[in-house]
């Protein structure tokens, strides 16, 4: 354990990341962490079917959204505003409660917020070290653990929009690194103890699975990964959970880009390459490589939030950090990406992140705005998000060749 938390660059440069950190958190701010805050804090009134909850209580509550992530999120959320009640003070709950846009204009918000970003700042650090702890020479372990540190993309991702991806990735991270140890049926505990936050990670439980030799082991993985989701998903069932946690987001998203054959069938274009994939790493131990190809793959072919980068991130660093020959290639799929989601339609993603300094921010024109001024901003869309999709397959294929050598 020890070990795991030795800080392999000059320790000034680590306490420059946490400064930075600390500077960004309070200031800039995405209405999410405000809701899916609000909908936890009914766990310390005693509620605790969220899903069944909100959709019977909807017309009388300031937020009317469904609670859209897995059960393990809101019992997370819950329990840690039981544990900050002391900080956060009694006029907490009032803020959670006000709608209005005059709740940005609060003086103690600045001290909610940064409150309510400390789990995702210990997250932030426990990933840059499990990173480190992927390679055994100094030098690497330096390259990895300074370019996730200090590398402005996750700053800005995690603390400016705030959602809490950061501890999905890491619980991924760290589903990866069992895997690679070989202990895959701990590794695949992890993949659905993040599936529990957010469903993302069960996408990647077959690349686990396809590794395993043994029926015996293979029987042991499904029973764990079985009992671990009936355990924390059983209490929650219902027609609301289906509709808010599993029926909608992602999972609705993978659906859409497809080929109509006709008569009501389609071929459905990321679980097609995500098959290509899966069989692809049945046939190499580049675990790692696997992880980081089906993301890019589902995330070049649906329409995303920039948050969802936030699961790619670790990976990219990793395999930049491993395999130099697609350096290019990855970086630059990852900057088409990362610039896509301001084309939207959506001020939440821009301006409005710095509506605490002045709410007036976001009167400010948008770049969405701008540019339908001069172009067709959802065509420009159109090209970035065929650019990314291209380079994705571009990387599978560069993969294909690498396998055939």
């Amino acid at each position: 354990m020890r070990d795991f938390f030795q800080i392999p660059i000059p320790r000034y440069l680590f306490v420059f990341a946490l400064l930075v950190r600390f500077l960004i958190m309070p200031f800039l701010y995405h209405p999410d962490i405000k809701i899916y805050n609000f909908q936890s804090s009914f766990l310390s009134s005693g509620v605790l079917n969220i899903y069944d909850f909100l959709n019977e209580k909807k017309q009388e509550l300031p937020f009317r959204e469904e609670f859209v992530y897995q059960p393990l999120a809101y019992l997370f959320w819950g329990s840690y505003q039981v544990l900050i009640k002391p900080l956060l003070g009694s006029s907490f709950k009032e803020w959670l409660w006000d709608a209005s846009q005059q709740s940005v204009e609060n003086f103690r918000i600045f001290r909610f917020i940064f409150l309510l970003k400390l789990p995702l700042l210990f997250f932030d650090v426990l990933t840059a070290f499990l990173l480190a702890s992927f390679f055994d020479d100094k030098k690497r372990k330096s390259r990895v653990f300074t370019l996730w540190l200090l590398n402005p993309f996750s700053i800005f991702i995690i603390y400016a929009y705030s959602g809490f991806d950061i501890i999905v990735s890491f619980l991924v991270l760290l589903s990866l690194y069992l895997a690679k140890k070989d202990r895959l049926v701990l590794s695949s505990f992890f993949l659905v103890l993040g599936y529990l936050f957010k469903a993302y990670p069960l996408l990647l439980l077959p690349i686990i699975f396809l590794k395993v030799n043994k029926f015996s082991d293979f029987l042991k993985m499904f029973l764990v990964v079985l009992a671990t989701f009936l355990s924390l998903s059983y209490p929650f069932f219902s027609k609301s959970f289906i509709s808010g946690a599993i029926s909608s987001g992602l999972m609705n998203r993978i659906f859409a880009p497809s080929i109509d054959l006709g008569f009501g069938v389609r071929i459905i274009i990321p679980f097609l390459i995500m098959f290509i994939v899966y069989l692809l790493s049945r046939l190499d131990k580049r675990i790692e490589v696997y992880f980081f190809l089906l993301l890019v793959v589902v995330l070049s072919f649906i329409h995303f939030h920039i948050q969802w980068l936030v699961w790619i991130l670790p990976l990219l660093i990793l395999f930049l950090v491993k395999y130099k020959e697609n350096y290019f290639i990855a970086v630059l799929w990852f900057l088409v990406m990362f610039f896509l989601p301001f084309l939207y339609d959506d001020k939440q993603m821009t301006v409005s992140l710095f509506s605490l300094f002045s709410r007036y921010f976001s009167l400010i024109p948008y770049p969405f705005v701008i540019v339908q001024k001069v172009y067709d901003p959802y065509y420009l869309q159109s090209l970035l998000q065929t650019a990314s999709s291209s380079l994705a397959l571009f990387l599978l294929w560069k993969n294909i060749n690498y396998i055939k050598k």
